[in-house]
């Protein structure tokens, strides 16, 4: 499983301009370790992506839409 933390900057509002703050997670407390470090660092609307690298199904994606 692939883990990735996203983050804006202080002062930033624009969700195009999130940043990459992590792809180094492994479990919970991991996770919990990078977004103390993120807040105390100035970002805000933190955003955690969990995601198994599977082969996308882009038939049923296409029929979703």
């Amino acid at each position: 499983m692939e883990i990735l933390i996203y983050g804006l900057p202080a002062n930033e509002h624009r969700a195009y301009m999130e940043i990459l703050l992590s792809t180094q997670c492994n479990n919970e407390r991991d996770i919990e370790a990078i977004k103390e470090k993120a807040i105390l660092a100035g970002y805000h609307s933190l955003r955690v992506v969990k995601f198994k690298m599977e082969k996308p199904d882009f038939i049923n994606t296409i029929q979703g839409i």
